[in-house]
């Protein structure tokens, strides 16, 4: 099989989930190529740093060399690429996601095109209403071109169900490296000293920055001298001012974020929606437990109380952070998320996976067979030891 992954978001947790898919696609004989065509973002690494992150068996080609030109070479790229011989273009992002498939309405190609928005762009509430509303109308034609998609949650799939019908939807957990990131390389705080809440992403709207502050702030009122806070990470850095005593690292190579977590005590989570977060696997894969907004993306990744903490409201996130300073309560959650991470989110069968899930695109079997998760270990993303249902439809159910 022949595949190529096209993403205009080439930086951040993007990067990595398509870093990780392709990386294992390529030692995988099964698959005969694997590329990774994409543009730059204004936060993305370098085409060299890139090409090192990917490694030598992924073909890797920049349409752009600069965010400003963007748009004209993910548009001059997708058009010809279309053409090629491709068995599978593995479209990720909306812009890219949106692009190739308006394209193929009109320019007929060979290839499975499959879709993975990473996160909808009609649910980020960086954007106003109206915006979010356009985004789904545009999700909505885009379907004319492409309608199967691949989504790294339940939960996101569970919007694509609502919001786009029509489409075919297979769920494919984001992975880490559960060996790179691993609890044997952790420093955590001492007994005595701060314990250290941490947050991993750009400081932008939809990590909502401001809850980790007040969070941060109230917290340290009740509980004087117990905790410190840093963000890993830039961006806008006004939207942390609620509270002056969080220390804000910039941006960080891999190394560097895997430094600063294994010194962390707590992951706190604030992002008011995502697809899956790869900080909070890698968090979760080096032993620290998470206290994780509520939403689409983290809710599949927590289990509240076993191996992290779900929160709502400000008040509930200082709670949470309150019953995590007790040591072992804060050790069992964390060994719980490695052993999840471990069970579900390795990247050893990520290629497997990947391919079970295009070959169901491309050949969705006549009529509803159950299959065993031994057969299809998981696909629905949410507990792979239970069946699934696979319909004439290409939809897969518990």
């Amino acid at each position: 099989m022949k595949i190529l992954h096209i993403t205009d978001a080439a930086a951040g947790g993007v990067l990595s989930s398509i870093s990780a898919l392709a990386r294992s696609q390529a030692a995988d004989p099964r698959y005969e190529k694997v590329a990774l065509r994409y543009t730059p973002r204004s936060d993305s690494p370098g085409h060299e740093a890139i090409a090192e992150i990917m490694g030598p068996g992924v073909e890797l080609e920049r349409w752009s060399a600069t965010p400003r030109f963007a748009v004209a070479g993910l548009a001059r790229g997708l058009l010809a690429e279309l053409r090629r011989d491709w068995d599978v273009i593995h479209l990720h992002s909306s812009r890219a996601g949106f692009l190739a498939r308006v394209f193929a309405t009109v320019l007929p190609t060979r290839a499975l095109l499959v879709y993975s928005p990473h996160g909808f762009a009609f649910n980020q509430i960086e954007f106003s209403p109206r915006a979010a509303r356009m985004f789904l109308t545009m999700e909505r034609l885009a379907l004319r071109g492409g309608r199967d998609l691949v989504l790294v949650s339940g939960s996101e799939a569970a919007v694509a169900k609502q919001k786009l019908p029509g489409s075919r939807t297979a769920v494919l957990p984001n992975a880490v490296d559960d060996v790179a990131f691993a609890p044997a390389d952790r420093q955590p705080s001492s007994h005595d000293g701060p314990l250290e809440v941490v947050h991993v992403g750009r400081i932008l709207t939809q990590k909502r920055p401001e809850h980790f502050a007040r969070i941060a702030a109230k917290a340290a009122q009740e509980h004087p001298g117990r905790f410190s806070f840093t963000w890993i990470g830039d961006g806008d850095r006004s939207l942390l001012a609620d509270c002056q005593d969080i220390t804000i690292t910039g941006w960080l190579t891999s190394d560097g974020i895997r430094r600063h977590l294994s010194r962390a005590s707590i992951l706190l989570f604030t992002s008011a929606a995502e697809g899956m977060p790869i900080s909070l696997l890698e968090a979760a894969s080096m032993g620290v437990p998470t206290v994780g907004a509520d939403v689409i993306g983290v809710r599949d990744l927590i289990d509240h109380g076993v191996d992290g903490m779900l929160f709502d409201t400000v008040d509930e996130g200082v709670a949470a952070l309150s019953e995590l300073t007790d040591d072992e309560r804060r050790g069992r959650l964390a060994a719980a998320a490695r052993a999840r991470v471990e069970r579900d989110h390795s990247q050893a069968d990520l290629a497997d996976r990947s391919l079970r899930i295009y070959c169901d695109f491309i050949a969705p079997e006549p009529a509803v067979r159950q299959t065993s998760a031994a057969d299809s270990p998981h696909l629905n993303g949410e507990n792979p030891t239970e069946t699934l249902a696979v319909t004439d439809t290409g939809r897969r159910s518990v």
